[in-house]
């Protein structure tokens, strides 16, 4: 993502085109949500830790999280 700020800043020293940006924001994208997924996960795991009931608790708030986000996007 910094590559694509600093490509579209004025002054910038090469002529920039669409396609030029299009391989920054494909990786850019897809590392965001492995960020979600990994988020997601994260949260549904965590109530394991302390007892059988927060985990069932837990897994639910982040499955149900993961889906409102996917559906956003």
């Amino acid at each position: 993502m910094t590559k694509i700020l600093l490509m579209t800043t004025n002054g910038f020293p090469f002529k920039v085109e669409n396609a030029d940006l299009a391989l920054p924001k494909i990786i850019g994208f897809i590392t965001f949500i492995l960020g979600i997924i990994a988020l997601s996960v994260l949260i549904a795991l965590s109530g394991w830790t302390k007892s059988r009931k927060t985990g069932i608790f837990t897994t639910i708030i982040g499955v149900l999280t993961f889906i409102v986000i996917l559906i956003n996007l």
